[in-house]
C-alpha cells in the first residue's frame, strides 16, 4: 500500500511535468519576439546568443544599457531550450534588483503565448520566517525553535502539488505558499527549482562550491545554460567566494562561549589559537608586528587543528542542545577556511596581519578563473553578459582564464548626438591633490546643473571625498535654488527607495546628488527620461590601495606586467563606465555626462571607452561649458567640436 501510495504520486508529478514540458514547447516554438521589432543591434544579439547555446560554447556579450540585454538573451535561450540543446537555464545575478527585471521580462514572454516555469531563489536568511527573531545573526535551522521545519518533509508533497500550476514562482509566491502550507520557504524554492524550466538567483548558487546548488552541480557534465548577467561583478565576487579568513579574535569568542558548555570543543579551539600564536612568533621574527604580510606558501600549520575541532563538532560530543548562533556560524567560517586551505595553489596568496595585536590570516584567491571554470566546464553553455566589460580580454582572463574567447561588443541603439559627452582634464583627482580639486569641481557641478532644470548625480571614489565637495558646494547651492542630497554609508532599502524617488520624473527644481562609485546607486538603478539629465564623475574611480589590491598588481606584474591595470585601472574604469551608463536608458533619453581627471585625457584610458563614448569633447582652460551645454539643450552639438578619438 505504502509502495502504491508513492509510485502514484510520484508518476502524478512526472505526468504533469511531462505536459507542462511538451505545451512549453509548443508554445515557444510558436512564440514571435514579443516587442513589434527589435532595437538596432538586439537581434544581432540574439542570434549570437542562440548560436552559442546550439554549439554549446561560451560567449562574452558586451552590450549598452537599454538595448534590451535581458528579453534579448531570454528569448534566443528560451528557443534553444524548447530546441532540446539544454535542459534547464540558470539566470545568475549580483543584485536583488536584477532579479526582479529577470520576472519581468519572463512575464512579457508568457503574455506573448510562451508557456514556462521559473522561481527565484532568495538567500536563506532573507526568506527565512525567523529573520526578524534573529537580526544580526545566521537563523537557527532548528526543528525545535522552528515550526516550520517541524514536519516539514510530511508537508511538502503537498505544498508542490499546490504550486506547480504558478508560471514565474517569486519570493512572494514562495513565502504564501510556504506559510499556507507550513513548510520551510528556502527548501521549498529549493524542491522547486527541480522541475522549473529557468531557476533565477545569486551567482553562488552556481558558483560557490560551498553554496552551489549540489543537487544540479555537483555532477558531471549537465545540459544547462548558463545566463550570467552583470558578468563584470563576477570577478570580485568570485575572489570572494574562493578566499577565506581566520581571525584569532573569533577564535577566542567562540573558546570563551564553549569553555563551560563544551570544553572539548573549547581545548580543540584552544589548538588553533595555539596555531595562530606560533605564526603571530613567527612574523614576528620577521619584523612584522604591526602590518601585513603576504607569503606564497599555505598555512598548513593550521590545518590539523581546525580540521579536528570541525570533526569533534560534527560527531556529535558538543553540548547537549543547540550550539546556538554564535558557535554555528564559526563552524562555518572554520569550514569555509578548510576548504579554500583545500583549493590552494598558484593563483593563491596568503595574507597575515597583525594590526592592534589581532592576529588574521586570509587566503587569498587573485585569479578565480580556474574555480569558475569547475562549473562552467560541467555545463553545456555560459553566456557572460554586461554593459560595462571593456575591455574584455581582462575579464575573459579572469572569468574563464582564456585570452581568446568569443565575444562582441555591440554599439549602443540610441542616437549618438543624445548625449553630450565631455572630458575636464583640467582638474586632477588624484590623492594628494584633491584639497585643490574642491573649488574647481564645485564650479563645474553648478555649470552643469545650471544649464537645465533637471536631477544630476555627482560621483565620487570615497565618501570623504564627496563629503568635502558637498560642504563647499551646498552654501552655492542655496544661492543657485538647487536642493542637495547625498548618499550615507549603509542605506536601508527604505532608505535608498527614498532617495530615489527625489529624483521626479517632472522636476520643478534641479536636484544634486553626491554618491559614490561602485556603490548601491552607480549600478542597477533605471531612472529613466527626466528622471536624471546628467552625471558628473569624480575621477577614474580606482579602488582604494591596500594589501588585497597590491596582492593582485604584484601577482599578474610577474605574469605579465600588468600588474597595476589589473588591480586599478580596470576595476576602476569599470566603475566609470556603470555610473555613466544612468544617463541614457531609453531612445527618447537625453543627458550629459562630464568625466573630471587629467587622465581620462590620456590614450591608455581613450582606448577603453565603448563605441557610444565616441569623440568626446575635451575642454581646457578656455573652454565656455556653460555655452557648449547651452547649445547641446537647444540643438545638437556641431562635430567639429568633439575630439577625435
Amino acid at each position: 500500500a505504502f509502495w502504491g501510495e508513492t509510485v502514484a504520486v510520484f508518476l502524478d508529478r512526472l505526468d504533469r511535468l511531462y505536459r507542462h514540458r511538451l505545451s512549453r514547447n509548443l508554445s515557444i516554438g510558436a512564440a514571435a519576439f514579443p516587442f513589434p521589432d527589435f532595437r538596432p543591434g538586439q537581434k544581432r544579439m540574439a542570434g549570437r546568443v542562440y548560436e552559442t547555446i546550439r554549439a554549446k560554447g561560451t560567449l562574452f556579450l558586451e552590450a549598452p544599457t537599454g538595448i534590451g540585454k535581458t528579453i534579448g538573451v531570454l528569448y534566443p535561450a528560451l528557443k534553444a531550450l524548447a530546441r532540446g540543446y539544454v535542459e534547464k537555464i540558470f539566470y545568475l545575478t549580483a543584485k536583488t534588483v536584477t532579479r526582479t527585471v529577470v520576472e519581468a521580462a519572463l512575464n512579457l514572454l508568457i503574455d506573448s503565448g510562451v508557456s514556462v516555469k521559473s522561481v527565484t531563489l532568495t538567500a536563506k536568511a532573507k526568506i527565512c520566517f525567523l529573520r526578524d527573531r534573529y537580526p544580526n545573526l545566521r537563523p537557527p535551522c532548528d526543528a525545535t525553535l522552528c515550526r516550520y521545519a517541524r514536519g516539514h518533509f510530511a508537508r511538502v508533497g503537498e505544498a508542490l502539488a499546490d504550486l506547480f500550476d504558478e508560471s514565474i514562482i517569486t519570493r512572494r509566491t514562495i513565502e504564501s505558499y510556504a506559510e499556507r502550507h507550513q513548510v520551510c520557504p528556502f527548501e521549498l524554492s529549493l524542491d522547486v527549482s527541480e522541475w522549473t524550466d529557468i531557476v533565477v538567483g545569486d551567482y553562488n548558487y552556481a558558483f560557490d562550491p560551498t553554496a552551489r546548488l549540489q543537487r544540479f552541480f555537483q555532477h558531471g557534465r549537465v545540459g544547462y545554460c548558463l545566463l550570467v548577467d552583470e558578468a563584470h561583478n563576477l570577478v570580485d565576487r568570485g575572489r570572494k567566494m574562493f578566499s577565506a579568513t581566520l581571525s584569532k579574535r573569533a577564535i577566542m569568542a567562540g573558546r570563551r562561549r564553549l569553555r563551560e558548555s563544551a570544553p572539548g570543543l573549547a581545548k580543540r579551539l584552544d589548538e588553533i589559537n595555539a596555531a595562530l600564536l606560533a605564526i603571530r612568533r613567527r612574523l614576528a621574527e620577521r619584523d612584522v608586528t604591526d602590518g601585513w604580510i603576504g607569503e606564497s606558501d599555505p598555512p598548513v600549520e593550521l590545518d590539523g587543528p581546525i580540521r579536528r575541532f570541525l570533526r569533534e563538532f560534527e560527531s556529535g560530543e558538543r553540548a547537549a542542545g543547540s550550539p546556538g548562533p554564535e558557535i554555528l556560524d564559526l563552524y562555518f567560517e572554520l569550514h569555509s577556511f578548510l576548504r579554500v586551505l583545500e583549493w590552494y595553489g598558484e593563483p593563491y596568496l596568503t595574507l597575515y596581519s597583525t594590526k592592534a595585536r589581532a592576529t588574521t590570516v586570509t587566503l587569498s584567491c587573485i585569479d578565480p578563473s580556474g574555480l569558475i571554470r569547475r562549473t562552467t566546464d560541467g555545463c553545456a553553455c555560459s553566456i557572460f553578459f554586461s554593459a560595462t566589460l571593456e575591455p574584455i580580454r581582462y575579464f575573459s582572463s579572469l572569468i574563464t582564464g582564456d585570452l581568446e574567447i568569443d565575444s562582441i561588443a555591440l554599439d549602443s541603439p540610441f542616437p549618438r548626438e543624445h548625449l553630450a559627452f565631455f572630458i575636464d582634464p583640467t582638474i586632477s583627482t588624484r590623492y594628494r591633490q584633491r584639497d585643490a580639486s574642491y573649488d574647481a569641481i564645485c564650479g563645474r557641478i553648478a555649470e552643469v546643473a545650471a544649464a537645465r532644470t533637471g536631477n544630476y548625480l555627482v560621483f565620487f571614489p570615497s565618501y570623504a571625498y564627496a563629503e568635502q565637495v558637498r560642504l563647499r558646494f551646498s552654501p552655492h547651492a542655496r544661492d543657485l535654488g538647487f536642493r542637495v542630497v547625498h548618499q550615507k554609508p549603509s542605506m536601508s532599502e527604505d532608505e535608498r527607495e527614498l532617495f530615489l524617488a527625489l529624483f521626479d520624473v517632472a522636476p520643478r527644481e534641479t536636484l544634486v546628488g553626491f554618491v559614490v562609485m561602485g556603490g548601491i546607486f552607480a549600478e542597477g538603478i533605471d531612472l529613466r527620461g527626466e528622471r536624471l539629465t546628467g552625471a558628473l564623475i569624480v575621477g577614474p574611480g580606482l579602488p582604494q590601495m591596500g594589501p588585497d589590491r597590491d596582492v593582485i598588481r604584484h601577482y599578474f606584474d610577474e605574469r605579465s606586467a600588468a600588474g597595476f591595470d589589473y588591480a586599478y585601472t580596470y576595476p576602476g574604469f569599470n566603475r566609470v563606465q556603470q555610473a555613466a551608463g544612468r544617463v541614457i536608458r531609453s531612445e527618447n533619453d537625453r543627458g550629459v555626462v562630464l568625466l573630471i581627471d587629467d587622465r581620462f585625457a590620456l590614450p591608455r584610458y581613450r582606448e577603453l571607452f565603448p563605441p557610444e563614448w565616441d569623440a568626446p569633447i575635451v575642454l581646457d582652460e578656455n573652454s565656455d561649458l556653460p555655452a557648449l551645454l547651452a547649445e547641446f539643450w537647444t540643438g545638437d552639438l556641431r562635430r567639429s567640436r568633439r575630439s577625435p578619438p
